[in-house]
């Protein structure tokens, strides 16, 4: 089947639901193995649509129970997004979770990790960076470029006309040299469904909430101490989104880490989805059982 068509099939067997938490709304899907011990919590990237996770759920469902969500358009900031992600998981009556995240969802997950220690079983980390001082500084140039990208996005007069501009130079940004045609078609394909479903409002939150992360507290090597042996990272060579001293500083700040490096560039998470998911399952075998 075509990707258009697996999405379609996957968000015909998993609806997601909405429910009321505080005076926030969370869209959210909630399912997998009810009598698992472990949850795993996947936090979407920048592309803010938690169904690009479909093979990844897919393929972990029979095992572990699964929860995952978009991310409410009334919250502005990174730190008050990871509060009420923890809130959404304690109010559905998980207590415990392994927080998943690639790209921008690896920021989330060491937010949460850093805030909730009590409700962290482990944390995997994909295609991202540290949170440390000195990759807010890296991450503070490296973000220049989306000032008048969010310019553009609130003010251009046809939005619809901006996607068309925008999904070519997506495309090209995320195919390596290494990627066979195959990938390079199948990632043509998801980011074309991916922009046309967007809209500007929704466009402005992503963008917003990746550009307001230079303002958080820098996390430290001692925020995540407590985990020692429970943090998965999966590092793409050529990763384009992060430089080697970004990926530097997250290994610095996570203790006693299981590292894997794979092939495949910034986008490996969504055409490379068995790689991933062989090295996380056997990161979840690894983890002894929650007290």
């Amino acid at each position: 089947m075509s990707f258009e068509q697996d999405m379609q099939s996957f968000c015909n067997t998993h609806k997601f639901r909405k429910i009321k938490v505080r005076n926030t709304y969370f869209e959210y899907l909630l399912c997998g193995n009810p009598d698992s011990k472990r949850t795993i919590v996947y936090l979407v990237g920048g592309a803010g649509v938690p169904t690009l996770y479909y093979k990844h759920i897919e393929a972990m469902e029979n095992d572990y129970r699964i929860l995952t969500m978009y991310y409410p358009q009334r919250i502005r900031t990174p730190e008050a997004l990871a509060e009420a992600i923890a809130l959404l998981t304690w109010k559905l009556g998980i207590r415990k979770a392994v927080w998943i995240g690639s790209s921008f969802g690896g920021y989330m997950a060491q937010l949460i990790a850093r805030k909730h220690p009590e409700m962290t079983d482990g944390i995997g980390l994909y295609s991202t960076s540290g949170l440390t001082a000195f990759s807010m500084e890296l991450l503070k140039k490296q973000y220049q470029h989306l000032i008048p990208m969010m310019w553009l996005i609130e003010n251009f007069p046809s939005y619809e006309l901006l996607k068309k501009v925008m999904i070519p130079m997506s495309i090209k940004n995320i195919i390596n040299a290494d990627t066979s045609p195959e990938d390079a078609e199948y990632l043509k394909a998801v980011f074309t469904w991916l922009y046309g479903g967007y809209t500007r409002e929704f466009d402005a939150h992503i963008t917003g909430l990746i550009m307001n992360l230079i303002d958080i507290q820098p996390c430290v090597k001692q925020d995540f101490a407590y985990l020692d042996g429970r943090v998965l990272i999966i590092l793409p060579d050529n990763d384009r989104a992060f430089t080697p001293e970004l990926q530097q500083e997250l290994l610095y700040t996570m203790p006693d880490s299981t590292v894997e490096t794979l092939s495949g560039g910034h986008a490996a998470t969504l055409y490379k989805v068995d790689s991933y998911v062989d090295a996380t399952k056997k990161f979840l075998e690894s983890l002894p059982e929650s007290e």
